[in-house]
């Protein structure tokens, strides 16, 4: 799935992204950012992720930051 960055706080390592589909926004964390180095994102940052159900809903999970920005 593809979408951007809405919004990461890297103090804390949690974000939330919006899909380009228009499905709701999702909850992410920094460790399921997929890059060599900090795992850092920008607002407005094309990414492609997959989603995970789980118990407390749905999550953006292996998360590759589009490197053509």
């Amino acid at each position: 799935m593809r979408g951007r960055v809405r919004l990461f706080n890297d103090i804390i390592g949690t974000g939330y992204l919006e899909p380009d589909d228009g499905s709701p926004v999702l909850k992410f964390s920094y460790k399921d950012i997929i890059k060599p180095g900090y795992q850092l994102l920008y607002e407005g940052q094309t990414v492609n992720f997959s989603i995970r159900q789980t118990s407390r809903g749905p999550l953006a999970v292996e998360i590759y930051p589009d490197w053509t920005e």
